[in-house]
């Protein structure tokens, strides 16, 4: 018996290891897709793109673990919102408040840094393109979706 349940721990760990591994392979995948996008619509010189990318990247990391945090937060509240007292609820609307307004903070701070190292006119440049790559990621997603939903 003991056997048995240590050799189906271990199968369920080693799924769940491989699960997350192809979860951050895909992001990995998509982060390179956007940087190439972005790099044929976006012309810099070299020292231009030496300060840019790193401040790119650290940025969108950032937002990205606010959206997860903000996501966690209406995942919890899912669960519990219909014993929800108003006090609870108040709790709830300040965290995402938080969050909210550290993501704006982020913003902020990276359209400046940015616009200084690439100018005003590029950084809307960048803004379009990167809604452009949203776009076409979210087209490539439905195809996709059609496809396999037509396959028996």
């Amino acid at each position: 018996m003991k056997n048995i349940l240590l050799i189906l721990c271990l199968v369920l760990g080693t799924c769940i290891t491989v699960a997350q591994r192809d979860q951050s392979d895909k992001k990995d995948k998509i982060k390179t897709l956007m940087v190439t996008h972005i790099s044929k619509d976006l012309t810099m010189s070299a020292q231009e793109a030496e300060k840019f990318w790193p401040v790119f990247h650290i940025s969108n990391d950032c937002i990205d673990d606010l959206r997860g945090k903000k996501r966690n937060v209406i995942l919890d509240l899912k669960d519990k919102l219909s014993s929800l007292s108003d006090t609870e609820a108040q709790k709830y609307i300040s965290d995402l408040e938080a969050i909210d307004s550290e993501t704006e903070k982020i913003e902020g701070r990276s359209k400046r840094e940015i616009i200084k190292i690439i100018g005003a006119k590029r950084f809307l440049v960048l803004k379009h393109s990167e809604m452009k790559f949203r776009y076409n990621m979210l087209e490539e997603f439905k195809e996709r979706k059609e496809k396999s939903s037509k396959q028996p």
